[in-house]
């Protein structure tokens, strides 16, 4: 932030007693013959290579989660200024994205009992982003309106699960700027 443009509801955070020091370690971890990933971290030095590699492969399912809450529970962009309004509006999308969890793990759940045709290639799981939305028109409906099954309703928007699609290597390449011109 910028301690000289005047920010009302920031001012303890541009105090300097609020800033702290971290030391971070650098870790090349090869991944392939000829591919490394660099990963920073503050973990101690009792982490050794392999350690961090777990600890890194365990991180990976939140990834996912962080995704689903940018997009698909609209949380890439507030509608509000104020801390309080952003706390109602941060909690109120927690409560829909976990709601939509559990509703998507249930219909998933009812998806699997069925009895799999023998001629579908792969297996079929409920696409979540479309089940938010669903669950948002759900919620939007008025009362007087005809009851729905929301598990069943959930579990007509799947979509394939493709264990060994890639089958080439994924091209690497490096981020570029993004000229002034393109913002």
């Amino acid at each position: 932030m910028n301690p000289n443009i005047n920010i009302p509801h920031f001012p303890d955070f541009l105090n300097t007693k609020h800033l702290g020091y971290l030391s971070f370690r650098v870790l090349k971890i090869r991944t392939s013959e000829n591919t490394c990933e660099y990963i920073i971290t503050n973990l101690p030095g009792t982490f050794d290579k392999e350690d961090i590699k777990e600890c890194y492969h365990w991180r990976w399912g939140i990834e996912p989660a962080f995704r689903y809450l940018k997009y698909a529970a609209g949380l890439l962009y507030f509608h509000s200024k104020k801390p309080e309004f952003l706390k109602q509006e941060f909690y109120a999308s927690l409560v829909l994205y976990n709601f939509g969890i559990l509703l998507a793990n249930e219909a998933g759940a009812e998806n699997r009992r069925k009895t799999r045709r023998p001629e579908n290639k792969h297996l079929y799981q409920v696409d979540f982003s479309t089940a938010l939305r669903t669950i948002v028109k759900y919620f939007r409906r008025r009362p007087d309106e005809k009851k729905i099954d929301i598990i069943r309703l959930l579990g007509k928007f799947v979509h394939a699960v493709k264990e060994d699609f890639r089958q080439f290597d994924r091209p690497l390449r490096g981020i570029g700027a993004i000229h002034f011109s393109y913002r």
